[in-house]
């Protein structure tokens, strides 16, 4: 059985947000990035968890070392940047296959992030994105900065990804392929109060987003 290194990127500076850092907002008195590491914990096709700290993120690498003390390793980062920060943390793993979360989407669930493995390594391709439709964030009331089309529909990234860390940290870009799910624990990164508010509300037992049932990867593979 093939599987993926689990990586939570949580150095950033989190400006949107507001005071404090962003991985420790609390959502049902439990910091964000406890629901992230509690579902890499979950998924069977993830290997060893990792957390990208930086400057930025003191306070949370002190919480990672008490709470999670045996379950996650910390890689110190510079903080400059999203991208850089996790070419050099793919550098630092070399693992052929690193399941990319960032620290602030507290609804995935260990069966979603199988499901996003599985279909890497289906893919065959250095690069897996998860893309989700953008009427779905819409929807929930949120936005998103980016959005892009893949097979004729408006998608935004998810923050979810998974990539070739070998070739990641020694080549400028790497050919990507799509995965379109429609999901909400994909669609929700918590970078406002008001996206806190909509991630509360969906963690509600009778909300909680369905299985990945019958999703398949997009079969479009693109050049970054």
């Amino acid at each position: 059985m093939r599987k993926a290194d689990g990586l939570i990127m949580a150095g950033g500076k989190g400006s949107r947000f507001g005071s404090g850092e962003k991985p420790l907002a609390q959502i049902k008195g439990r910091p964000i990035i406890d629901y992230v590491v509690a579902a890499m914990m979950q998924a069977r096709l993830v290997r060893w968890i990792y957390v990208a700290v930086s400057p930025h993120t003191p306070n949370t690498a002190r919480h990672l070392e008490k709470a999670w003390r045996g379950s996650v390793r910390l890689i110190h980062t510079p903080g400059a940047g999203y991208i850089e920060d996790l070419r050099r943390t793919a550098a630092t793993l070399h693992s052929p296959a690193i399941l990319v979360c960032p620290a602030d989407m507290p609804l995935l669930r260990g069966d979603l992030l199988d499901f996003v493995v599985e279909s890497f390594f289906e893919t065959g391709k250095p690069s897996l994105v998860v893309v989700v439709p953008l009427w779905l964030i819409t929807r929930l009331g949120l936005e998103s900065p980016f959005t892009m089309k893949v097979d004729e529909e408006e998608v935004a990234p998810s923050g979810v990804n998974v990539v070739n860390g070998i070739e990641l940290a020694s080549r400028e870009t790497l050919e990507e392929s799509y995965l379109k799910v429609d999901v909400e624990a994909f669609a929700v990164n918590v970078n406002t109060v008001n996206h806190l508010k909509v991630a509360e509300r969906l963690l509600s037992p009778t909300k909680r987003s369905i299985p990945l049932e019958g999703h398949r990867p997009m079969r479009k593979f693109m050049k970054s």
